[in-house]
């Protein structure tokens, strides 16, 4: 009890906690990208199982199924990072190579605007365009530093993905069996409950915004607008 102790044992301990709970925040805070990327994996692994149930189904293979809803996940990310990383860059190479000409235009265009007649912005243009082709610059660079800084967070993503999808009944069942008999009714219903309202808001929004995404591909394809 705490009444029996003595108070420098109960430093001792109040020190030995502060120091306990320091140590493990510092240690969370070293390895906060890799638990982002396995709670992150978790999330993606219980939407996308109605996906791998399917594969499984017709191809009767775990490790297949995984690697193909595995696939049809990271396979459009990719695909998405690499036409950014191209448009950027060659909107930046554009930038720097033209800017005396981007200027010129961009300052022909105000003087024809009715109420800036006879001004000139010639030097907080070119400034704004100065900054600009560093900044599309800059986003460059940054995006090669952050896909060498994100490699082992990706590797521990796609082991826990492939891992949830392939084993969730044994985690679901090591979960269960820590959940008390008498509470076993009350947290299958809560499960199934959470489970149709997550569903149904997560496909609501993926279907939205998938038709809005879309909209905005096919104008920006029509009108001949950089999509990065």
């Amino acid at each position: 009890r705490v009444a029996d102790l003595t108070l420098p044992e109960f430093r001792r301990i109040i020190l030995t906690s502060l120091l306990f709970v320091m140590v493990l925040s510092l240690f969370v805070w070293m390895v906060r990208v890799v638990v982002i990327a396995a709670i992150l994996a978790v999330i993606v692994a219980v939407y996308v199982r109605p996906l791998y149930l399917w594969f499984l189904i017709r191809l009767k293979r775990r490790v297949a199924s995984a690697l193909l809803t595995i696939l049809i996940v990271i396979v459009p990310v990719l695909a998405a990072i690499a036409y950014s990383y191209a448009e950027l860059s060659s909107a930046a190479e554009y930038i720097a190579d033209h800017e005396a000409e981007i200027v010129a235009r961009i300052d022909a265009a105000i003087r024809r605007v009715p109420f800036l007649r006879g001004e000139t912005f010639t030097e907080q243009i070119r400034a704004a365009v100065s900054s600009t082709s560093l900044y599309g610059a800059r986003i460059v660079d940054e995006l090669q530093e952050a896909i060498v800084e994100v490699s082992v967070s990706s590797a521990i993503f796609l082991f826990t993905l492939g891992y949830m999808l392939t084993d969730s009944e044994t985690v679901s069942a090591y979960i269960r069996g820590k959940v008390p008999a008498r509470y076993s009714e009350l947290a299958t219903a809560l499960e199934r409950n959470v489970e149709g309202v997550l569903y149904g808001a997560i496909f609501a929004t993926l279907v939205t915004q998938a038709i809005k995404s879309l909209v905005i591909l096919g104008m920006n394809i029509v009108f001949d607008v950089p999509l990065a």
